[in-house]
C-alpha cells in the first residue's frame, strides 16, 4: 500500500516539477484538437468545442481559452492579434495575449477560411478570395468567382493558388488579375502549395502533381501509393508529404523522383514538420516519429498516447516541435536532444524474469549519453548511445504499477516516462539451452543457458536423467550415464521450461575381446617357448650322439694303431 502512495505522490511531483524550454511539457485541453499552431512564444490549440487555447510555449502554462458559440476557421496571426472566421458571425479579432475580442469585421452571413499573406488579411468563401485591410476590415478587392464549391487556397510571394472541383487556377495579387487556370482530373486532397517554381497538388487517387508557376502546365506526375494523408511540406526544394497507406515521402522538386520513403506503423495523417536535419510525423498508432531528413532513417519514436493529426513548429526557431493529439493532450518536445522508451510498449506486463527496457535517443551532441530511473530512483547509465538498452530485475520491483523514465545527459528534464506493470500473470519469457549435440556415455559435458537476450540465465534448475541440478550464472556440468535420446529441461520462475535432446551414444565394452586376445598371445608365446626348448634339445641330444660315435671312432682307431703289426 506504501508502495502504491509512494508512486501516486512521485507522479504528482513530477507534473510539479519546472519546465525548461528544450524539455517536454504536456497539457490536456480535454477536448479533441482540430489545429495547433504557434506564434510570439505562444502555442495556440484549436478545439472541436469551438474554443481557442493559448499556451506559453516554454512552461505549457494556460494563457488563455476563448469559447464561440458557432464553427469556426483555423486562426490567423499577424501584429500582435488573432483573426478568426465564425461561422454566421463574421471575422473576430483577439488580443494575442489575453484573447479579448477588439473587434469584429464582415459581418455577413457565411463562412470559410483565413489567411495572412502581404500585409493583407484574405478571406476564402467557396472559389473567392476576399482581401481586407487587417487593421479596419475595410474591403479591398476579390479574385476567382461566387461559385459555392469547395475550394482550397494556397499564397506564395504574389500569387495565390485556389484548387476547386475541377480546376486549378493561379492569380496575381499586385495586378489582381487571372494569370492561368487549367483543368484538374481527379479529385484533390491538399490544398495547393505555391512556390517560386510552380504549384504542387495532393489528390485522392494516390498522385502528386506539379504545374509550372509560368503557364499551368503539368510538369510531372507521381503515383505515391496513397492519398495524402494532410497538408504537404517543402524544404531546400523537397517535397515532404505522409500518405494513408502508412508511409512518409520526400519528393524531389524538379521531377518528383522519390528520394527515399519510410514505412510507419499506421496512416499518416499530419503535415511532415522538417526543422534542423530532422523530419517529424505523426500517426494514427500514437507514434511521433524522427527522421533524418537527408536518408529517411527513423532516429526515435516517441508515443504519445493518442493519434496525432496535428504538428507545429516553433516558428523557424528549431528548438522544438508541437503535437496534438486526439485524446486532448497537447505536447511540447524538444529537438535539442530527445530520449524514447520503445520496449516493452506502455502498460505492458513484466513478470519476474530479467526485462530489457530500450529506446533510441538524439542529440545535437555526437554521442549522447542515456539515463534511466525506475520509480524515481537513481538515475543509472545505459549501454549504448543512440540505441541504448538497460536491464531490469523486476523482482525488485513491488507488484503493480512502476515507472520507468529516461533522459540525455546534461539536460534537466525527463523526457520520457512510461508506466508498465508488474505482474505474476505476465507472458513467460524463452530460455535458450547450448549444448552438444552428442557425448559418449560415461563422459561429462557442460551446458549454458541464456535468456533471450542472450545474457546468462541466473538462478534456474536442470533436470536430467532423473536428477534436478540448481544452477545460476548461465552454466552447469553433466554426466551422460544412459545411452540414448535423453533431453534436458531447463526451468526458471518466469521463463517458459525449454528442453534440449542429446543423443548419448553407448560405450563398448571391449575388456572381455582384450582378455581373451592377451590369453591367445600368452599361449602362443608359451607354445612358442616350448617349441624352441624341445627344438634345442632335440639338437643337444643329436649332437652328443655324434659325439659319440666319433669318440667311438676315434678309440677304434687308436686301439688298431696301438696293435703290433705282424
Amino acid at each position: 500500500m506504501r508502495g502504491r502512495a509512494f508512486l501516486l505522490f512521485f507522479f504528482l511531483f513530477l507534473t510539479s516539477l519546472p519546465i525548461f524550454s528544450l524539455s517536454t511539457w504536456v497539457y490536456d485541453i480535454k477536448s479533441q484538437p482540430t489545429g495547433i499552431f504557434y506564434y510570439e512564444n505562444a502555442v495556440f490549440v484549436q478545439s472541436s468545442a469551438n474554443k481557442l487555447f493559448a499556451l506559453s510555449s516554454n512552461e505549457g502554462e494556460l494563457k488563455f481559452a476563448h469559447p464561440f458559440q458557432n464553427s469556426i476557421s483555423k486562426p490567423v496571426f499577424a501584429g500582435g492579434k488573432i483573426y478568426i472566421w465564425e461561422k454566421d458571425a463574421g471575422i473576430a479579432v483577439l488580443d494575442e495575449q489575453s484573447g479579448k475580442i477588439l473587434n469584429r469585421f464582415n459581418q455577413s452571413q457565411g463562412f470559410g477560411s483565413l489567411f495572412f499573406h502581404n500585409g493583407m488579411l484574405v478571406a476564402k468563401s467557396g472559389a473567392r478570395l476576399s482581401f481586407y485591410n487587417p487593421l479596419n476590415g475595410d474591403f479591398l478587392f476579390s479574385l476567382g468567382d461566387e461559385r459555392e464549391t469547395n475550394a482550397r487556397a494556397g499564397f506564395f510571394g504574389d500569387f495565390a493558388a485556389v484548387a476547386d472541383e475541377g480546376s486549378l487556377s493561379l492569380y496575381d495579387i499586385v495586378n489582381k488579375s487571372t494569370l492561368w487556370r487549367v483543368p484538374i482530373a481527379g479529385v484533390w486532397e491538399t490544398s495547393p502549395l505555391v512556390t517560386k517554381y510552380g504549384v504542387i497538388l495532393g489528390t485522392i487517387d494516390s498522385r502528386v502533381q506539379f504545374f509550372s508557376i509560368e503557364d499551368g502546365r503539368m510538369m510531372w506526375e507521381r503515383n505515391i501509393g496513397g492519398w495524402p494523408g494532410a497538408e504537404m511540406a517543402v524544404a531546400q526544394e523537397r517535397i515532404f508529404l505522409g500518405t494513408n497507406e502508412n508511409r512518409v515521402l520526400c519528393l524531389n522538386m524538379s521531377d518528383g523522383s522519390i528520394i527515399w520513403e519510410f514505412s510507419a506503423l499506421s496512416a499518416v495523417q499530419s503535415t511532415p514538420s522538417p526543422a534542423g536535419g530532422i523530419v517529424i510525423a505523426g500517426t494514427n498508432d500514437d507514434g511521433l516519429y524522427f527522421l533524418n531528413a537527408t536518408s529517411g532513417r527513423d532516429m526515435a519514436v516517441l508515443d504519445l498516447g493518442g493519434r496525432i493529426n496535428y504538428l507545429s513548429d516553433d516558428g523557424g526557431r528549431r528548438q522544438s516541435v508541437f503535437a496534438a493529439t486526439s485524446k486532448g493532450s497537447v505536447h511540447a518536445i524538444s529537438l535539442s536532444s530527445l530520449c524514447t522508451i520503445e520496449q516493452p510498449k506502455k502498460n505492458a506486463k513484466i513478470g519476474v524474469a530479467r526485462e530489457r527496457i530500450s529506446g533510441r535517443a538524439f542529440s545535437k551532441n555526437p554521442l549522447p549519453a542515456v539515463y534511466i530511473s525506475v520509480n524515481g530512483g537513481a538515475w543509472k547509465r545505459t549501454e549504448g548511445e543512440r540505441n541504448w538498452s538497460f536491464y531490469i530485475d523486476p523482482q525488485d520491483i513491488l507488484e503493480g504499477p512502476f515507472e520507468a523514465s529516461c533522459k540525455v545527459e546534461g539536460e534537466n528534464g525527463i523526457f520520457t516516462s512510461v508506466f508498465f506493470e508488474r505482474a505474476d500473470d505476465a507472458p513467460k519469457k524463452r530460455i535458450f539451452i547450448s549444448a552438444p549435440p552428442k557425448v559418449e556415455q560415461g563422459a561429462k559435458f557442460g551446458i549454458s543457458v541464456e535468456d533471450e537476450y542472450s545474457l546468462p540465465l541466473g538462478e534456474f534448475t536442470v533436470e536430467w536423467e532423473g536428477q534436478r541440478i540448481s544452477a545460476k550464472e548461465g552454466n552447469v556440468q553433466l554426466l551422460a550415464g544412459i545411452s540414448g535420446n535423453s533431453q534436458i529441461f531447463v526451468s526458471a520462475d518466469g521463463y517458459l521450461t525449454t528442453q534440449k535432446n542429446v543423443e548419448v551414444e553407448k560405450k563398448e565394452n571391449y575388456a572381455p575381446y582384450l582378455f581373451v586376445l592377451i590369453g591367445g598371445f600368452v599361449i602362443l608365446a608359451c607354445l612358442k617357448l616350448f617349441w624352441r626348448k624341445g627344438k634345442k634339445k632335440g639338437e643337444d641330444e643329436k649332437g652328443s650322439g655324434e659325439g659319440e660315435k666319433e669318440k667311438i671312432t676315434e678309440e677304434k682307431e687308436v686301439k688298431k694303431e696301438s696293435e703290433p703289426k705282424q
